[in-house]
């Protein structure tokens, strides 16, 4: 479990990949301030990892075939730059929002518009996660928790201030850039029940859980 506040920028010092479709990735941790225990878990751009090995800051981990299938981390080479969370401890403050670490698509930048006090970013996101993207909503992008402003047929866009830009990856992106998202676990379950979202080939018709449903009991 994590909250979405990257504390630090790590860079890849090597990218090694295993029979399978696996990947071990090594990682410059220094910044994080911390020397985390063998089984440790780690957010990278988003992605939980486990810490499989550890060598003064470089922390080594494997990424399985679904986590490299499914996020950035099978494109990560030397040299590229990572954000970086540890895990989240009983009574540690949550300022951003519960992340999983578990993610759901990946999503491509499409716009930057920079000007006044803060940024507006645009992003790709597959339909099949639109019922899960609500305005003033959480996501998570990179790791990164942020507010949606808006949402689109196949796109969102976020709102982001100086401090944020600089103290992440995202100072390192540009429009054409893929990054890892994942969906506000609330709205994950929810979608879930009403039978659309990441999960709804698999899901059961018969849902009593339905708009009147929510409606009814003053959910909506």
């Amino acid at each position: 479990m994590f909250t979405g506040l990257v504390q630090a920028v790590g860079t890849i010092v090597a990218s090694i990949p295993l029979p399978g479709g696996a990947k071990n990735l090594s990682v410059d941790i220094g910044g994080l301030g911390v020397v985390p225990e063998i089984g440790a878990s780690i957010a990278i751009n988003g992605v939980c990892q486990t810490v499989t090995s550890i060598a003064g800051d470089i922390a080594t981990f494997c990424a399985v075939e679904e986590t490299v299938r499914r996020s950035t981390l099978g494109k990560l080479s030397k040299g590229m730059k990572v954000n970086l969370e540890p895990s989240l401890r009983v009574g540690d403050s949550l300022d951003g929002h519960f992340v999983l670490g578990h993610v759901d698509a990946v999503g491509v930048v499409t716009e930057i518009n920079k000007g006044g006090s803060s940024e507006i970013w645009y992003f790709t996101m597959p339909g099949k996660l639109k019922a899960m993207f609500a305005e003033k909503g959480s996501v998570t992008i990179d790791g990164t928790s942020l507010t949606i402003a808006s949402v689109f047929d196949d796109t969102f866009s976020v709102s982001v201030i100086p401090h944020t830009v600089a103290s992440t990856r995202l100072r390192y992106l540009g429009v054409g850039d893929d990054v890892n998202l994942e969906v506000d676990v609330l709205a994950r379950y929810i979608a879930r029940q009403l039978n659309c979202g990441v999960n709804s080939a698999h899901n059961t018709p018969d849902s009593q859980i339905d708009e009147d449903f929510l409606a009814e009991n003053g959910f909506i």
